[in-house]
């Protein structure tokens, strides 16, 4: 039985966990968020700038994703 489908029948007691658990076990699982952080990371790690630290390039993916975001709004 689908986790999803537990909370629908049997978490009757406890109303608002079982409505949050049910909405998001009922999502589906997705790996491309991860997929897309990785090829963007390693756009901006390149062989030319291998001397970013970690914490620099993590910084310079969440500010790329962040513009990209503002631009779809």
């Amino acid at each position: 039985m689908p986790p999803a489908s537990w909370w629908a029948s049997c978490g009757k007691r406890l109303p608002a966990i079982s409505k949050i658990a049910q909405r998001e076990l009922s999502q589906p699982v997705s790996a491309s968020a991860a997929e897309r952080n990785r090829s963007i990371y390693g756009q901006i790690n390149s062989n030319v700038r291998n001397r970013l630290g970690h914490e620099v390039a993590d910084k310079l993916v969440y500010c790329h994703e962040a513009i990209h975001l503002a631009d779809k709004c």
